[in-house]
């Protein structure tokens, strides 16, 4: 698939109009009960840290999200976040974790995302 963060903000913002997609696209772990090809549960995580309470990329404002990596496209995200009633949709695609001089590792799909949703609430127009 190739796509760009145009196409994925303007799927991200037809998608989130919709109540069932919300109902999903916001949730921490879901369990997909057993069928005929697999005799156990089956439980997904949600793996988005800006989802994930105590996570140091935890965001309290972030309703939803979808993380993908591929080995060209590197790590991606695409987040919504809801504060005083603003929506705000971040993208960001291409991004790699950067160790700091202090040996501190960052996942900059998680800082860059969590800045550019607090740059649209603070410049919402």
């Amino acid at each position: 698939m190739y796509t760009n963060a145009t196409s994925l903000y303007l799927i991200t913002a037809e998608a989130i109009k919709h109540p069932l997609f919300n109902k999903y696209f916001g949730l921490q772990s879901a369990v997909i009960p057993a069928t005929n090809l697999c005799v156990a549960p089956r439980i997904l995580v949600n793996t988005d840290a800006l989802m994930i309470p105590g996570n140091i990329y935890y965001n309290p404002a972030v309703i939803g999200g979808k993380t993908g990596t591929a080995n060209r496209a590197g790590q991606c995200l695409v987040s919504v976040a809801e504060r005083d009633g603003k929506k705000v949709i971040s993208v960001v695609l291409g991004a790699r974790n950067r160790t700091m001089i202090d040996g501190n590792v960052i996942s900059m799909r998680y800082y860059e995302s969590n800045r550019l949703i607090e740059h649209g609430f603070n410049n919402y127009w």
